[in-house]
């Protein structure tokens, strides 16, 4: 008889908590009100921190953009400067191998 006054006891208790919760609150009109312009300010805080975060991405997309192309032209000018200095050195080796007024050979003409 224990048991099942104590079962009776917690179901009246879940009862009235379950029937607490789903009751609908009394209506305030003046709590409505500041419910809403809370609401309102943190829809309008939210959408500043979105628009912050979406120039921060912005910024960081354009600084990424700036050093890839910074790069890029950093190889292209090594490259120019490696075929200059393979032409450079090409001109030199064909000079040098026939340039024979420079040549102090036996071989003169």
């Amino acid at each position: 008889m224990k048991t099942s006054l104590l079962s009776f006891a917690v179901a009246l208790g879940l009862f009235a908590t379950t029937t607490s919760f789903a009751a609908s609150p009394k209506a305030n009109h003046h709590d409505d009100r500041r419910t809403e312009l809370a609401r309102r300010k943190e829809v309008e805080a939210r959408r500043r921190y979105e628009l912050a975060q979406r120039k921060q991405e912005q910024e960081r997309q354009r600084q990424i953009a700036m050093e890839r192309a910074r790069l890029e032209a950093r190889r292209n000018q090594e490259r120019r400067l490696a075929a200059e200095r393979a032409r450079r050195e090409a001109a030199r080796r064909y000079n040098d191998r026939h340039d024979d007024r420079r040549s102090y050979s036996y071989n003169r003409h």
